[in-house]
């Protein structure tokens, strides 16, 4: 049966129920405290299920006392008391039953009042049951998580934060109402904390791509932080490798329930997840570190060939004093340029950051002040004109196309300085459509012999020349009806292909 407490001022309603008492609708045990005093240990024990009072009784301390335990109650009321009701917070365990009439029939509709507030307490206590069982399973979730979950205030301090922790050496409840720094070195904080960011960009529009990340972050959506690097050491200084951690932060509303819901939309705190990323950072750290090794070998193989080439090119040079015959110097000299343009892409190679590649623009130009200072030692000697396209070819292509420029302004030049012709030599490098590169050498002012071109001196230099292309992949040169002329295209290949094989 229903324990019911009945505290009215009015005692003729309690003689109206005694009489009742014994009809179909009363079945109650009835409780009745003989003064205020007795009513409130009721209230407290949990012995009764559902209180009857009045705005009068007790000066309604009772009813105030009932609001706060969040007991069924019915009110009894009169009408003068509907300024009174209107400041009372009532809840959906509680009813108002507005008295009338000297009979106290009004009475008659309190078993249906107190079966409605008792159904409201029982679908209340079911609705807060499926709602604590889901916050257990939540959080059972949470706690199973590897990654670190947690929550923060609006200060900053740690509301919430699950199991995970323990691997820093921390327990989570050591670091409740701790601000979140307590976790971090020292050195991210002033990189991540609102607090320290958010002032140096007073004023500034980053944008989405430059916006800060913070590990107390209170943006949401799509402008949360993500993806943010952190340190975390272990606690006290231990001797052991520090975590490292990318966060996913963004501001919630309501932070682990730590704010009253007048302050949520004015003070919302943050919720976030930091995945343990330590074996990622630690092979990415050895990733870069023996990249930088290679790198360093790399340039140190490149130095060492473009001195060793130096060498070759420096003993030829002592061996020419002794030739007397002027086509063998000739050709000394020929080799000693093939060894020097090789010996210039090493030497790019040396002082850039890419091993794979060279600017054909930048090789040219140093390819070209190396000839033009071999061949005319004079005051008068030809102008070099050079239209270059900025591209890059790979490694594979670089020799022989180094070659190939090599013999076709050496020719130029011999022809030209042999003379002391001021003419022009024009080189251009353009990159065409399907990735097709065009090197283009014209010559103007400038005599050369008949039966000669600018590819071919003679009939070594011929198959030289068409050996090179046919490296390189290209095209055998068209003469345009003159010498003057030289044009041949090729295509430009990444690194893994293989000579003579089309992109």
């Amino acid at each position: 049966m229903t324990n019911l407490l009945f505290a009215s001022t009015d005692p003729a309603e309690l003689e109206f129920l005694r009489r009742c008492m014994p009809g179909n609708h009363f079945r109650w045990n009835l409780y009745i405290p003989e003064n205020p005093g007795e009513a409130s240990p009721l209230v407290t024990s949990g012995t009764i299920h559902v209180a009857v009072t009045d705005m009068a009784y007790n000066k309604g301390a009772l009813l105030e006392e009932l609001s706060l335990w969040n007991y069924p109650t019915v009110i009894l009321a009169e009408k003068t008391d509907l300024e009174k009701l209107s400041n009372t917070p009532l809840g959906i365990t509680t009813d108002i039953l507005f008295r009338g009439g000297e009979s106290r029939e009004y009475l008659q509709a309190l078993p249906f009042l107190v079966r409605k507030v008792l159904n409201a307490q029982e679908s209340l206590e079911r609705h807060n049951s499926a709602l604590r069982n889901t916050e257990r399973r939540f959080y059972d979730l949470v706690q199973a998580l590897p990654d670190i979950v947690y929550s923060l205030d609006n200060q900053g301090r740690i509301t919430f934060i699950n199991n995970s922790i323990t691997v820093t050496g921390w327990k989570p409840e050591e670091l409740l109402g701790k601000h979140f720094s307590v976790l971090l070195d020292p050195a991210e904080v002033q990189r991540v904390s609102r607090d320290h960011v958010l002032p140096a960009l007073a004023g500034t529009t980053t944008g989405a791509e430059a916006a800060p990340k913070l590990f107390d972050e209170r943006r949401t959506g799509d402008r949360r932080t993500q993806n943010l690097e952190i340190r975390l050491p272990h606690r006290n200084g231990v001797t052991k490798e520090p975590l490292y951690g990318t966060v996913t932060a963004y501001g919630e509303i309501n932070a682990a329930g730590f704010l009253s819901p007048e302050e949520l939309p004015h003070h919302p705190g943050t919720v976030g997840i930091i995945r343990d990323v330590t074996h990622r950072v630690e092979t990415d750290q050895l990733l870069r570190q023996g990249l930088e090794e290679k790198e360093a070998l790399l340039s140190e193989i490149h130095h060492r060939v473009k001195n060793n080439l130096q060498v070759i090119s420096s003993l030829l040079n002592l061996q020419a004093g002794a030739i007397s015959s002027p086509q063998a110097l000739c050709r000394f000299t020929d080799v000693q340029n093939q060894i020097q343009s090789m010996s210039l892409i090493h030497e790019y190679l040396y002082q850039s950051d890419h091993f794979d590649q060279i600017d054909i623009s930048i090789y040219a130009r140093r390819l070209a002040d190396h000839l033009l200072s071999t061949y005319c030692t004079g005051e008068t000697h030809p102008r070099i004109l050079l239209e270059l396209d900025s591209l890059t070819i790979s490694l594979t292509q670089a020799v022989p196309a180094a070659l190939l420029l090599n013999e076709v302004i050496s020719n130029c030049l011999r022809w030209s300085c042999s003379d002391r012709n001021q003419g022009t030599i024009t080189v251009r490098v353009e990159l065409k459509k399907h990735q097709r590169i065009a090197l283009t050498l014209t010559t103007r002012d400038i005599t050369i012999p008949r039966g000669k071109t600018i590819a071919a001196r003679d009939d070594l230099g011929r198959d030289l020349v068409n050996g090179l292309i046919e490296q390189l992949g290209g095209e055998l040169p068209r003469e345009k009806g003159a010498p003057e002329v030289f044009e041949m295209v090729f295509p430009r290949r990444h690194e893994t292909a293989h000579p003579g094989s089309e992109d």
